[in-house]
């Protein structure tokens, strides 16, 4: 484009505002509802799933987002503002029902939600109404759920509390995180995070097998040329935290017990929350 203006040369004018937001926004409308219509053939002869997908926007506002899958691929239908709704179970009915008849009922064979009490409920409610369809709770919201309980447990906890605060220090302070890549050989830690979706688990994974690379770390003489001459007394007093946690056998053992409770897991939700397809077979068996 830029080389064919050159070409062209002075006075050649770009399309005005006006322009985009209307004639050439119009005209992306049309090319998106004719690769929708590829899909809704589809959906006509072996029917779709109905997904419902609520989460937070950057600016605090309630979204709630519905998505159509079948086996070509998933479209993303509509998102409903939610802020300032009560979003019980006869708003999410009335919601999720709206949309079926938007779509059209008879495509729609299963709707798919999380497994929050309200979203049950309305699903329940959903089936009741129209006998044909099927509702199932999300499997990765199933299986984060999980994950969500089992760190709730006290030796989990007190693990992924001590890894966070070892990758929190080194982060903090530059000259120890040069100390941490050189005995790594590059290799960065990743900091467990109060994030969803197993990241402290992959993170605890990333933390130990850099095990014997920070034990090494620690019983540097670059590190303890720093923590002796160098570095604030603050700073002493957290390293020295970070030394005993790094060279407590008690820790990796935990470290490794929370890998192994988990990991199972994690390797189901790799499955049902990745871009690749994976046939129902083979999840029930990655389930029992």
């Amino acid at each position: 484009m830029i080389e064919t203006i050159g070409e062209v040369g002075k006075g050649v004018e770009g399309p005005t505002s006006y322009e985009i937001y209307n004639k050439y926004l119009d005209m992306e409308v049309e090319d998106m509802k004719a690769y929708v219509s590829i899909f809704e053939c589809i959906w006509d002869e072996y029917g779709c799933m109905l997904m419902c997908d609520g989460w937070i926007g950057i600016t605090r506002r309630s979204m709630i987002n519905f998505l159509i899958y079948c086996k070509a691929g998933t479209i993303f239908w509509k998102s409903v503002d939610a802020s300032g709704k009560v979003k019980n179970a006869d708003y999410l009915f009335q919601l999720m029902d709206n949309m079926l008849e938007e779509i059209r009922e008879k495509r729609i064979v299963q709707v798919v939600t999380d497994n929050a009490a309200a979203f049950k409920l309305a699903g329940q409610k959903l089936i009741d109404k129209r006998e044909h369809l099927y509702w199932v709770p999300c499997s990765a919201h199933c299986i984060d759920l999980m994950l969500e309980d089992i760190c709730e447990d006290l030796m989990v906890e007190n693990v992924v509390n001590n890894a966070r605060f070892v990758t929190i220090f080194i982060y903090n302070h530059n000259n120890i995180f040069d100390i941490m890549r050189t005995h790594t050989h590059g290799w960065e830690l990743l900091r467990p995070a109060r994030t969803r979706f197993a990241s402290q688990y992959i993170a605890l994974d990333n933390i130990n097998g850099q095990r014997s690379n920070l034990i090494r770390m620690v019983a540097s003489e670059e590190w303890e040329n720093y923590m002796s001459r160098h570095a604030p007394t603050r700073v002493r007093e957290k390293g020295k935290k970070v030394n005993d946690i790094i060279q407590s056998k008690p820790f990796w053992k935990g470290v490794q017990n929370v890998l192994n409770v988990v990991e199972p897991l994690v390797r189901v939700l790799r499955a049902v929350d990745g871009e690749r397809r994976s046939e129902m077979g083979y999840l029930y068996e990655a389930m029992d």
